[in-house]
């Protein structure tokens, strides 16, 4: 018997979206650690309705960001005439599944692009808004901390490493050179391969100075990146097996 993992939840320009069940794990923890402990730490003199119901809709436009994110890809991906089948939200962000790989270096980059061009507008507008309404300490901190997740989405997602949107710019930028999509992938892939050994040695470095938590994501991260870029890897071959790469 197969059990869905994910909930239909409504279309946006025609395009189903999905909300994977480990989602709603990420937002329950997201909305507890801003309630209890970011926004009491930082505007102690709010009641603790406020807080939850400011931690609640934080959490909540923090994934509306990321569903902007993945219908910036949609959006480049049918200007191509490549239908999106869907999107679906997941404890890492999201993903939009496209019918068909990109056929030139072109399309292959704006697709990539696209997602965090979104994210540097949406922190644009958040900090504009924050600046505005800087008076208004609730409407100020729901901007702030939006402007500053937003910014971090678009470089985190630039990083050049599989499956982030910056190896498949720089995919598309190593393809646009050589003209040659497998031998474009593997270097990609392997260039992927290198941050995440650095993302690692970063994590590893942050334990020794005990700053564990932090340490700990950073390899995870990196193992992450590393696990992808070699699954791509591995992919491309398998794929090209009885072609010259």
């Amino acid at each position: 018997m197969v059990h869905k993992k994910s909930t239909y939840i409504g279309r946006v320009f025609g395009i189903p979206i999905d909300v994977d069940y480990s989602w709603y794990f990420i937002f329950i923890l997201l909305t507890w650690l801003l309630s209890a402990q970011y926004f009491p730490v930082h505007y102690p003199n709010w009641t603790n309705l406020t807080y939850w119901i400011l931690g609640s809709l934080t959490s909540l436009f923090l994934f509306v960001s990321v569903l902007l994110h993945e219908l910036g890809h949609s959006a480049a991906a049918k200007f191509f005439k490549i239908p999106v089948t869907k999107i679906t939200l997941m404890i890492f962000g999201g993903i939009a599944q496209i019918a068909r790989n990109p056929k030139k270096a072109g399309q292959e980059f704006w697709i990539a692009i696209s997602g965090p061009v979104v994210n540097l507008i949406l922190w644009a507008v958040f900090h504009s808004l924050a600046s505005l309404f800087s008076s208004v300490s609730g409407i100020y901190a729901f901007c702030t901390y939006l402007a500053y997740i937003n910014i971090v989405l678009a470089v985190f997602n630039l990083v050049p490493g599989f499956p982030l949107d910056g190896g498949k710019v720089l995919l598309a930028l190593i393809w646009g050179f050589n003209h040659n999509l497998k031998k474009a992938t593997i270097i990609a892939a392997n260039i992927g391969r290198i941050f995440a050994f650095l993302f690692i040695l970063w994590g590893a470095l942050s334990i020794t100075i005990g700053d564990i938590y932090d340490g700990l994501w950073l390899i995870f991260i990196g193992w992450f990146l590393d696990s992808a870029a070699a699954v791509e890897i591995h992919k491309t071959y398998q794929t090209h097996s009885n072609e010259a790469i």
